[in-house]
């Protein structure tokens, strides 16, 4: 395997973790604004998410699963244990991104009570990708940094 393979992989979860990071600060910050900011906020999340996030997350699918067919099938419990996390948190971010993309549009037409149902729901999905990220990075600093 490329040494560069594994380094890029890394840059590219991070990148995404901080992403996921800076959202969580702008959402508390425009969230307790008041509904005055929220279609601001959707149109900012959406923005993000489609532009920085879902490149990212693609870039570390691919990169993983390159990593993976280059190890010709030999993977340990821990590795087994990220991928799961990392299939897990790709699904529930994607799931994210499409309520972020409801939540916006509801926000845009002001339909506060959808606006108010897509957000919760997408907090509990977006805790669900942080914490699924913040397990992969574990698990990659227990394995040696892969």
């Amino acid at each position: 395997m490329p040494a560069w393979l594994p380094l890029l992989h890394a840059i590219l979860a991070a990148a995404w973790l901080g992403c996921v990071l800076t959202e969580v600060a702008f959402e508390r910050l425009l969230l307790a604004q008041g509904a005055a900011l929220h279609p601001l906020l959707g149109r900012l999340h959406r923005r993000v998410d489609l532009a920085i996030e879902l490149p990212l997350l693609a870039g570390v699918a691919v990169s993983g699963a390159l990593m993976l067919a280059m190890r010709g099938g030999a993977v340990d419990h821990l590795l087994a244990a990220k991928i799961v996390i990392g299939l897990i948190v790709i699904a529930a971010h994607l799931w994210c991104i499409r309520l972020v993309l409801r939540r916006s549009a509801q926000a845009l037409a002001g339909d506060a009570a959808g606006f108010a149902a897509s957000d919760r729901a997408q907090h509990r999905w977006g805790t669900v990708v942080l914490l699924g990220l913040l397990a992969a990075l574990v698990i990659a600093l227990l394995r040696g940094g892969e």
